[in-house]
């Protein structure tokens, strides 16, 4: 059992995320709206404080999760949002091919004629 995501200090948030990550594989089925619109606080939140690598952070991980409850609208716009912050990084590590992998994702799942904005 997890602790709420409200009830944690906020550098341990990245850390529930992932534990939240991996049990998620092991029950699909909890992967639900009100998951969906707490990851979307929790990116707009470091969105909001110029937490930039952590952003593309969040966004790795809850672009898969989105799609996988064929949430395209959440995807994207969680896509479009870290890679607002991929040029504020003072060092790339990855970032940017990350991004483009969660793109190719993206593709993959939409529709004829819906791209990423590549």
């Amino acid at each position: 059992m997890l602790l709420a995501e409200n009830e944690l200090i906020p550098r341990y948030r990245l850390f529930w995320l992932r534990a939240l990550e991996e049990l998620l594989q092991r029950a699909p089925e909890r992967n639900t709206q009100a998951l969906a619109d707490l990851l979307q606080q929790v990116i707009e939140q470091h969105d909001h404080h110029g937490a930039h690598r952590i952003v593309i952070q969040v966004a790795a991980m809850s672009i898969p999760l989105a799609l996988q409850r064929e949430d395209l609208a959440q995807a994207r716009h969680h896509l479009k949002l870290a890679r607002t912050h991929i040029g504020q990084l003072r060092r790339d590590r990855g970032a940017q091919t990350l991004l483009e992998s969660l793109a190719r994702q993206i593709d993959a799942t939409s529709p004829q004629g819906e791209k990423s904005l590549r």
